[in-house]
């Protein structure tokens, strides 16, 4: 057994989850557990036949780090995206997640209305 993986029993509460591989590899524990989460329902979606979309390139810096301020895509302002907890988006960082999702969601609701519109024209020949 490769004891670098291996429970550090007197750290145990405060490193839980992932600690072990964060410890031997150097990352942050925290980007091991959400690539995790993330991969589990990027998996779990394609087999439902539903859109994952990441939003870790949306919420990172450049070097794909955690940033509580990053440059505002539509005028270039250094702009506050993250909550006090380290974890949770400020409300401007989620209308940030959020406008690519409304505009994939407005878009799926006009091709459907347009599919349904091309099949009422096709059911009254």
């Amino acid at each position: 057994m490769n004891s670098s993986y291996a429970l550090d029993k007197s750290n145990a509460k405060a490193l839980g989850v992932c600690a072990g591989l964060a410890r031997t590899t150097g990352w942050d524990p925290l980007l091991i557990r959400v690539g995790a989460i993330n991969r589990f329902y990027a998996e779990r979606m394609a087999t439902l036949g539903v859109p994952f979309i990441d939003t870790r390139p949306i919420t990172s810096d450049a070097q794909g780090q955690y940033a509580a301020h990053l440059d505002d895509p539509a005028s270039g302002e250094r702009t506050l995206v993250r909550a006090g907890d380290g974890i949770h988006m400020s409300m401007t960082g989620y209308k940030w997640i959020t406008r690519d999702l409304s505009d994939r969601i407005q878009r799926s609701v006009e091709d459907a209305r347009k599919a349904n519109e091309e099949a009422a024209v096709v059911a009254r020949l």
